[in-house]
C-alpha cells in the first residue's frame, strides 16, 4: 500500500441518469484545504464546524467534473472558488443528489481503504512472524 495518494478518479451516476467524475481519495492537502472550508472562527478564536459548509466543502474536494444533461457550466479545472459559485446556481434538489452521491463514495472510499489497511496489516504481521535461521539450516536453538 502506497503512502501516496494516486491522481484516480471514478465515474458516479445520479438516480437521473447524469455523471461524476470524483476523485477517488483525496490526498492531505486536499483534505485540509476541505476541512478549512468546513470550520469556521469563533469569536473567541477556536474553531468549530460550520453545518452550512460542510456538505459544499466535501463536494468541492471530491468533484472533478461532471455530465449533465442540460446546459451546465464546465467545471473540469475550474478553482474551488468558481465551482462553489457554479455549485451555489444548481437547484437545490440536483446539489442534494450531488452532494449525496459524493458522500456515499466518500464512505465507501474509506470502508475500502479500512479494509485494505486490514488485509496489509495482517500480512506484515505473517511476514514479521519467520522462522529461526537454526531452523533453516537443521540446528536447534538449546
Amino acid at each position: 500500500m502506497s503512502k501516496f495518494v494516486r491522481p484516480y478518479t471514478k465515474t458516479l451516476t445520479l438516480p437521473d441518469g447524469d455523471t461524476l467524475t470524483v476523485r477517488t481519495r483525496l490526498n492531505a492537502g486536499e483534505q485540509r484545504k476541505a476541512l478549512r472550508r468546513m470550520f469556521m472562527s469563533t469569536e473567541d478564536g477556536t474553531m468549530k464546524p460550520d453545518p452550512l459548509t460542510m456538505g459544499i466543502a466535501t463536494v468541492v474536494a471530491f468533484l472533478v467534473d461532471w455530465n449533465l444533461k442540460d446546459d451546465s457550466p464546465d467545471i473540469k479545472n475550474a478553482s474551488a472558488e468558481d465551482l462553489e459559485a457554479i455549485l451555489d446556481n444548481l437547484d437545490p434538489d440536483a446539489f442534494k443528489d450531488i452532494q449525496k452521491a459524493i458522500e456515499a463514495h466518500e464512505i465507501a472510499m474509506a470502508v475500502e481503504r479500512a479494509e485494505e489497511k486490514k488485509r496489509t496489516v495482517g500480512a506484515t504481521a505473517s511476514l514479521a512472524i519467520s522462522t529461526s535461521p537454526h531452523d533453516a539450516i537443521g540446528g536447534t536453538n538449546g
